[in-house]
């Protein structure tokens, strides 16, 4: 396993549940965590949050859930615009973070970058081209 790496530090951050198992409705808002309290949301067996970075302006779409559906009306019914989604990252390969995908890339960007490495590409050339698209 390779060794934690540092990101550095906000002064904020936002954290959206958009998919979950449960909804969640009946629990109540405090100062530090504000329910949603519109239209029900859809639960599903999958995960999927949105993660604001005010001072940076970024938006990331941390995994994308069991399926498309879920997680794109749950952004309709928060008034959510997906176009406003400026980064997508996966924690790890799972159905339940990822089946989503495809559709959601769809609806965040039309035609999404799309970048296909020979297979004897090195680890430093990768590392170069991620170089410019990391998350502060």
């Amino acid at each position: 396993m390779s060794a934690p790496k540092e990101f550095g530090t906000v002064p904020s951050v936002e954290v959206t549940i958009l998919v979950d198992s449960i909804a969640g409705m009946l629990a109540k808002s405090t100062d530090n965590v504000k329910r949603y309290s519109g239209e029900p949301l859809i639960a599903e067996p999958g995960f999927a949050v949105l993660i604001d970075l005010p001072p940076e302006n970024l938006r990331v779409l941390w995994d994308a859930g069991a399926s498309a559906s879920a997680v794109l009306e749950n952004l309709r019914r928060m008034e959510i615009d997906p176009t406003s989604i400026d980064v997508i990252a996966l924690s790890h390969g799972h159905w339940d973070h990822v089946a989503g995908l495809s559709e959601i890339l769809r609806a965040v960007r039309s035609s999404p970058e799309l970048r296909m490495f020979p297979a004897g590409t090195t680890d430093e050339e990768l590392a170069e081209y991620a170089k410019p698209r990391t998350i502060p």
